[in-house]
This record gives C-alpha cells, sequence and structure tokens, in this order.
C-alpha cells in the first residue's frame, strides 16, 4: 500500500522490517500462538484484487471487499461462488492459447489466473478445514505463470507480485521458512 501511494522509502522500510520478522519466524517459528489469521489474511487479500472484479450493477450483485466472506449476504455469496467455473474455464481456455502464442496471451494468463486464485481462496475460506492444501497449487502455478512472463522480457511487477501473494499464503499457513524464501526472491526481483 505504501509503494501504491509513492511512499518508496517507507515501503523500503516495511519491507525490511518484515524480512527481519520473517527471518525470526523462519528461525524459531512464532513467540505466542496467535489463533488462526486465515480470515484476516483473505479479506486483504481479496481487496487487493478488487480492481481486477467487475463493478456491481442493478441485477449483478458484488461482494463488498474488505469485508470478511463470511459477512457477505447469502445471496451474494451464491451469486460470487455460482460464478467460480466461468473464470476456471477461462484460465483452462487462455492457457493453451498462451502455451501457443505466449507473448501475445501470458499477461491476460496471469491477470485472470490472479482473479482465479482469489476467489478460490475465498471460496476453500469458507471450508477452513481444508484450506491450505487445494489453494497451494494455484499459488504455484501463479508464481511459475510470472516467471514465463518475466523471461519473455515483459514487465517482472508480476513475478514479485505472485512470490508476494504466495508469501502471504504460505504466513497464513504457518510455512515461515518457504514465505522467507519467497519474500527474499521477491524483493530481489528488479523494477
Amino acid at each position: 500500500m505504501l509503494e501504491a501511494a509513492g511512499q518508496h522509502a517507507e515501503a523500503d522500510r516495511a519491507r525490511e522490517e518484515a524480512l527481519a520478522l520473517l527471518a525470526e519466524l523462519a528461525e524459531t517459528g512464532e513467540r505466542k500462538t496467535w489463533s488462526n489469521i486465515v480470515s484476516w489474511w483473505c479479506t486483504l487479500f481479496a481487496w487487493s484484487g478488487r480492481s481486477a472484479e467487475p463493478a456491481a450493477c442493478s441485477g449483478a450483485t458484488a461482494p463488498t471487499f474488505g469485508m470478511d466472506v463470511d459477512h457477505w449476504s447469502p445471496d451474494v455469496q451464491r451469486t460470487y461462488f455460482d460464478g467460480l467455473p466461468r473464470p476456471e474455464k477461462q484460465v483452462a481456455d487462455l492457457g493453451r492459447a498462451a502455451a501457443a502464442d505466449p507473448g501475445g496471451r501470458l499477461p491476460d494468463l496471469v491477470l485472470l489466473h490472479r482473479r482465479l486464485i482469489i476467489r478460490a481462496t475465498l471460496y476453500r475460506k469458507r471450508h477452513a478445514c481444508d484450506f491450505h492444501g487445494p489453494l497451494r497449487p494455484l499459488f504455484d502455478e501463479q508464481v511459475a505463470l510470472t516467471r514465463r512472463l518475466a523471461g519473455t522480457g515483459q514487465d517482472q511487477v508480476p513475478l514479485r507480485q505472485a512470490l508476494t501473494d504466495r508469501c502471504l499464503f504460505l504466513i497464513a499457513a504457518k510455512r515461515y521458512g518457504e514465505a522467507y524464501d519467497d519474500w527474499v526472491e521477491a524483493f530481489a526481483v528488479p523494477d
């Protein structure tokens, strides 16, 4: 958020502080069990992707991003999650197209895949007993897609974002060593 607000020096300090905290977590684990942060993380993750979601209009309700999915009305939840197969199919179709034309279709695939991850994350959040396992492959695939994109000589910012997204997912999963590795790599990616 600091970076988006143009506060680059503050963003750098926040990254350094986060790196030190992640290094400690990777080495020693949590000092105290703080309970489950999945709900908070899901809310913030969904909010980070709000700009990729269509705007609400009459006849097409949209959730209130920034509010826990458990507090969305049942009709909004139903509409939002009933729409999950559509981006899944779009990602599959676009994935085949990107394999044939990586330079032209891969940027669109990266954006659509992140939108799919956010929706899948919110859906899985409602099934907390089986949350992390089904989502991990989606985050890994996003990192792989953005590595491919960076390899075409295009913008590397999506790779930084994918690594950061996976890092934060891994923190919510209490996989601190892996999260630390992603954080270090994310901020070694050139601007």
